[in-house]
């Protein structure tokens, strides 16, 4: 059937269709100069004032949202008496623990797609983090994850098997203990957790997303934490030696509250931030509360708060 619209009606359309281009050339423009300077508490500073990244996603058809206990994977040289990985448990979206059929250790499995258009590829960053730290000396790895195996599932996902950790200390404190941490605990936690961030960077990475989320406890050790969570992380160091600076695009975080103060005026990140979050985070140790801001404020009472922390910390 068809429509006819009358002469009043076609006006009116065309009136509509007008006001829709003006309002979207209005917000176009706005986001164009939304980044200026000013004051260092003007909204338009904070990343909320400014475009994110865009990534797109193009799902891979094969990638398994779950993979069922009972499945097996092997290694590429498991002709040649390799080990093969039986999954157990799902522990998060995309990390499995997996038995070691062969010695009957638990091992944790970390998977992504094969292939994913537009999909960030984190296991590798994972890889190469993991292979430059084991080349160092034993004094300066030790707080990273050893790497066992690592392949892909042909057309369905990639694959990384490391050391199986226990809870992380944001958990281990929520979960387990239902307390803060004593004095002692949290005395000898940051001083690891230094040691952690100063070894990332002797492999000259930025993690960027420091956090007690970040540090898990060692099963067969439950002295020593390991530094995890890598898909931030960023190789700084170049070949010549030089510095390159991180890039800015980094993803909008929905937990901020251990981010430094770089990530909300939108700039490049250093190991000077990597330490400035890492004294959130100790700090965070000795007491939930000593920190007087959390992730369900409003952006610029966070960095409002983190500028007194340094400038005015006498107040808290």
């Amino acid at each position: 059937m068809a429509w006819h619209l009358t002469i009043g009606q076609q006006a009116q359309a065309q009136a509509r269709a007008q006001q829709a281009k003006e309002g979207n050339k209005k917000e176009n423009s706005s986001k164009k100069g939304g980044s200026g300077g000013g004051a260092i508490l003007h909204v338009n500073n904070y990343r909320h004032g400014i475009p994110e990244a865009k990534c797109k996603m193009s799902k891979n058809p094969n990638f398994p949202s779950t993979i069922k206990p009972g499945f097996v994977i092997r290694t590429k040289s498991a002709q040649a008496g390799a080990d093969s990985f039986v999954i157990e448990a799902k522990l998060s979206a995309r990390v499995y623990m997996v038995k070691n059929q062969k010695t009957d250790k638990f091992c944790a499995l970390k998977i992504e797609p094969y292939y994913n258009e537009g999909d960030v590829k984190q296991l590798k960053r994972d890889v190469f983090i993991l292979l430059e730290a084991a080349k160092q000396d034993a004094r300066f790895n030790q707080h990273y994850p050893k790497l066992i195996s690592k392949g892909r599932v042909s057309d369905h996902f990639n694959y990384l098997i490391y050391t199986l950790c226990d809870y992380n200390l944001d958990d281990l404190r929520e979960k387990v203990i239902k307390s803060d941490f004593s004095a002692q605990t949290a005395a000898r936690l940051s001083m690891q957790a230094f040691q952690a961030v100063h070894d990332m960077h002797t492999l000259g990475y930025l993690h960027r997303n420091i956090a007690p989320s970040k540090f898990m406890i060692g099963l067969e050790n439950p002295t020593l934490i390991y530094l995890g969570g890598f898909s931030t992380a960023y190789h700084y160091k170049r070949k010549d030696g030089k510095e390159s600076p991180s890039p800015r695009q980094l993803y909008k975080m929905a937990k901020t509250r251990f981010l430094p103060r770089a990530y909300h005026r939108f700039k490049d990140f250093s190991r000077f931030d990597d330490m400035e979050s890492w004294l959130y985070t100790s700090v965070d140790f000795f007491g939930r509360k000593l920190l007087p801001w959390f992730d369900n404020m409003d952006e610029s009472q966070i960095v409002a708060n983190k500028e007194r922390f340094f400038f005015d910390a006498c107040k808290f």
